[in-house]
């Protein structure tokens, strides 16, 4: 199918069933319709060079293996602005592939679930930028002005993401969220529980660069390894039992590095971070009081024993532009 334009209909505008396998879906406009714009359901199919405007429900839909959907636009979709799901897959090679697309202005953005891999695509201007769970990746994709640019429900990947302007840049449950760089959101990243923090660039977020809720398995779940730049409000916050923070670069300006909610204090440890405080900022806030170094901090608590204070060194920070992070102007 090319260069169709469908519109008006007061259900989906394309529906086609398991069994309709290997169809190509070309340079057309699908819009308007009741419920989905193009609801694929076969094997092997191929959408690209299309748009997907103000459908009922979702402007793409597509459920079979080996399904490519790329550089396709969607806007003004009563719900989702591209969506995918399928398992079965035996290898890589068998999923779902959705990329070089741009959403916006959906309700919410681009979806998968399982065998999907979301890579290289742009969403901005929705309740959810991505979605990914079960399993699904999201990976180079860029993603702003959404109130959560990243949402994994459970069992979710976001790597290598830029995530920046949104309420919360990249959220997830049960979920891996490695190697993003999360810039200018009011929280940077939320860990909503069992979920792995790793080799994340956390920076200029106005409230929170990383919050770690809900609960954790002792011994295995933390936030390792990431560089976290925060200008007033909280560094890190925990309010979940059995945290290990590790290996992190926390440079706070104002406000308080760590700080941990009454509650949450049993498994939790640190060490092995550098601690970079200027600004007036407290290093942590620990059984309702605030701790203004690491020396008061290790002497008290016994956390970071083998942690350092001093300036990352890093070159410079605000970049040729002059600009920390994101400006909206």
């Amino acid at each position: 199918f090319s260069n169709l334009e469908v519109y008006a209909n007061s259900s989906d505008g394309i529906s086609l069933n398991n069994g309709n396998d290997i169809v190509t879906l070309r340079d057309s406009v699908i819009r308007e319709n009741g419920s989905d714009g193009a609801s694929l359901r076969g094997s092997d199919n191929q959408v690209f060079d299309s748009l997907f405007i103000d459908n009922g429900t979702y402007g793409l839909n597509v459920n079979g293996l080996r399904s490519h959907l790329h550089d396709n636009e969607a806007w003004g979709n009563n719900s989702w602005g591209i969506v995918a799901s399928v398992s079965g897959a035996s290898t890589s090679a068998d999923w779902i592939v959705i990329e070089g697309n741009r959403a916006f202005d959906n309700a919410y953005g681009i979806s998968g679930t399982t065998n999907v891999l979301v890579r290289n695509n742009e969403s901005w201007g929705q309740s959810q930028g991505i979605g990914v769970d079960s399993g699904a990746i999201a990976e180079n994709n860029v993603v702003w002005g959404n109130t959560a640019g990243i949402d994994m429900y459970s069992n979710g990947i976001a790597r290598n993401n830029i995530a920046f302007g949104n309420s919360t840049g990249i959220t997830g449950y049960n979920s891996l969220i490695e190697g993003n760089r999360v810039y200018g959101n009011t929280v940077g990243i939320t860990d909503e529980g069992y979920g792995h923090v790793y080799n994340n660039l956390v920076y200029d977020n106005t409230s929170v660069g990383i919050q770690v809720t809900y609960s954790h398995t002792l011994g295995e779940d933390g936030v390792i390894n990431n560089t976290v730049h925060q200008v007033g409000g909280t560094g890190i916050e925990v309010s979940s039992s059995n945290v290990i923070l590790r290996n992190n670069i926390l440079w706070q300006d104002g406000g308080t590095a760590i700080t941990v909610g009454n509650s949450y204090q049993g498994g939790f440890n640190s060490d092995y971070n550098l601690f970079h405080l200027s600004g007036g900022a407290q290093l942590a806030w620990w059984e309702d009081r605030t701790f203004a170094d690491r020396t008061d901090w290790y002497y008290e608590t016994g956390f970071d024993a083998h942690s350092l204070s001093g300036d990352p060194q890093f070159v410079d920070i605000d970049g040729g532009d002059g600009i920390n992070g994101w400006n909206n102007a």
